[in-house]
């Protein structure tokens, strides 16, 4: 799904907002950002571990200078729950930044999907209503917005444990 294939506005549901993500994730290869940032609490309603979602994953991945940035509160509910996106991973360490914010910080994540000119941002995690973002000012302000959280987070998901 390209761009131009997402809703604009707002999304109604959670069946909506996951074939939102998935468009977006899906289109990545087509779209080719330098980067894209994945900000949610657990990830529990994202399609991850979906085997067309990887693969996109995969070729997007493939050219020269591209990140994925993922920011979650709990990085082991989200491999326990995504178990194919935490091991399709480990080959992309190279590619891929994980941040958590501090313990000592009480910070709400917001759902949010940032890929290249499209953004989706969960406005209601209850009703599960989003929004579709394309608009430069608003993507500039999403943008700032996770550049502030990550001043409260800390590096984490490591591919590999060091220990004795």
């Amino acid at each position: 799904m390209t761009d131009s294939a997402l809703p604009l506005g707002v999304i109604e549901g959670r069946d909506a907002f996951v074939a939102a993500v998935r468009g977006l994730l899906l289109g990545l290869p087509e779209q080719g950002p330098r980067e894209v940032w994945m900000v949610d609490a657990e990830f529990e309603a994202w399609p991850l571990d979906d085997d067309p979602v990887l693969d996109a994953f995969t070729q997007w991945l493939r050219p020269a200078g591209r990140r994925l940035h993922i920011v979650a509160g709990d990085f082991k509910a989200l491999a326990l729950r995504h178990p194919r996106f935490s091991t399709w991973r480990r080959p992309w360490a190279h590619a891929l930044d994980a941040w958590q914010p501090l313990p000592e910080e009480q910070v709400q994540l917001p759902a949010l999907l940032l890929a290249g000119g499209s953004a989706l941002e969960l406005l209601d995690a209850a009703r599960w209503r989003a929004r579709v973002v394309s608009t430069r000012p608003a993507l500039r302000a999403l943008h700032e917005n996770v550049a502030t959280l990550l001043h409260r987070c800390e590096s984490a998901w490591p591919v590999t444990t060091l220990g004795l």
